[in-house]
C-alpha cells in the first residue's frame, strides 16, 4: 500500500536546492540555461522534465534540446532512466536536427523556398570553385561565408542582421542563387531560417 502512495508523490524536487531547483521549478514555457561544462545543466533539466510530467504535461509537449549528438544521446538515455511515466516519450534532439525537421515541412518550404539539404564537404569545394573568382578567391570567399553564416556580424560587438554593404549584398545574392540551384543550404543557415519561419 505504501508504494502506490509513494509513486504518486512528486519526486522531482527530492533533495534539490539552489539554482538547480530554480531551473526545475521555473514556470516559464521555455527555458534557456547557459553554463559551463559540469555545472549540472542536464541534471536540472531532467528534474524539470520530471516536474512537468508529474504535473500532467503530455510527453509530446516537452522538448529537450542540446547542441551535440552525443549530448542528445545522453539526454535520451537519462530520460529512459528517469523513472517518471512518459519520460521515454519526451523528444530529445540536437538543435540542428530539430531545425532540419521543421524546415523539411511543406509549410516551411513554401515560406523559405529553400531545400533543407546541408551541403556535403565536397560540395563546399564546388561552391568555392564556382564563386571564388568573382569574390577575390577562395580565401576571401571563406571569410564571406563565415560572415554570412554569422548574419554579417564580423565582430563580437556587431549586431547580427542583413548585409549592409553592396559587396556583401552581391555575395549574398550570388550565394543564395547557387544554393537554390543546387537545392541545398549551409549548416549555418538552419537555425536562422527556422527562426524566420
Amino acid at each position: 500500500p505504501s508504494t502506490s502512495t509513494h509513486n504518486h508523490m512528486p519526486q522531482w524536487d527530492a533533495d534539490l536546492v539552489g539554482v538547480h531547483r530554480d531551473i526545475a521549478a521555473d514556470p516559464s514555457p521555455s527555458l534557456h540555461v547557459l553554463a559551463g561544462p559540469g555545472t549540472g545543466k542536464t541534471f536540472a533539466m531532467m528534474r524539470r522534465i520530471a516536474r512537468l510530467l508529474e504535473d500532467g504535461i503530455a510527453p509530446d509537449r516537452v522538448l529537450a534540446v542540446s547542441f551535440t549528438r552525443t549530448a542528445a544521446r545522453d539526454l535520451r538515455e537519462q530520460l529512459a532512466n528517469l523513472g517518471v511515466e512518459g519520460a521515454d516519450a519526451v523528444r530529445a534532439t540536437t538543435l540542428h536536427s530539430l531545425c532540419f525537421g521543421i524546415l523539411s515541412s511543406q509549410e516551411a518550404f513554401s515560406f523559405t523556398h529553400r531545400t533543407p539539404r546541408p551541403l556535403l564537404s565536397y560540395e563546399i569545394g564546388c561552391l568555392e570553385d564556382d564563386l571564388g573568382s568573382a569574390f577575390g578567391g577562395k580565401k576571401a570567399l571563406r571569410r564571406l561565408l563565415a560572415a554570412y553564416e554569422a548574419a554579417w556580424a564580423r565582430l563580437q560587438r556587431d549586431e547580427p542582421g542583413h548585409a549592409l554593404t553592396a559587396d556583401d549584398q552581391a555575395f549574398e545574392t550570388s550565394l543564395l542563387s547557387w544554393l537554390r540551384f543546387h537545392s541545398a543550404m549551409l549548416i549555418g543557415e538552419l537555425i536562422p531560417l527556422t527562426l524566420a519561419f
